[in-house]
């Protein structure tokens, strides 16, 4: 896709000075950064900070090593023979790992243990809470006993 942005931009140049208008080099360079689509601004805007302009060969360079970059990110296309693999249910994938109890095959959100581990101190804590109200009223009432004695 850049190559052949590229070609046409050179053809470009090309023909506009067979017809008498020459594009100097530095021109050549602001009309192809300015005809990148946006996926490219990240290099243009880099090339741009430089204090000189590129040579037109060195920004080539650049824009086909960016677009092998791209075609690098791509994600795979859906074929048949990927079908499994693509949406993660491949057997060579590794299994998540829990960072509670340290087994595999659930996350730390998921895990049993640690969901029981929750109940029994919420239990606990209101057992406790229980306690200590019972308590205080039983205080109360040996209060109100020995005030009346």
């Amino acid at each position: 896709m850049a190559q052949e942005h590229i070609k046409s931009m050179i053809e470009l140049f090309d023909s506009l000075s067979v017809a008498g208008e020459t594009v100097k080099d530095e021109d050549g360079v602001v009309y192809l950064l300015a005809s990148l689509p946006d996926s490219y601004s990240v290099l243009v805007t880099a090339l741009e900070a430089n204090e000189e302009v590129p040579k037109l060969e060195t920004v080539i360079e650049r824009i086909l090593h960016e677009e092998r970059k791209f075609q690098e990110k791509k994600p795979v296309s859906y074929t048949r023979e990927n079908a499994m693999t693509s949406h993660g249910f491949s057997k060579s994938k590794p299994r998540a790992k829990c960072f509670h109890c340290g087994k595999y095959g659930h996350i730390k959100k998921c895990c049993r243990d640690l969901k029981t581990e929750k109940r029994v101190t919420r239990r606990k804590r209101n057992d406790l809470q229980h306690l200590g109200m019972r308590l205080r009223r039983l205080h109360r009432r040996t209060q109100i006993v020995r005030m009346k004695c």
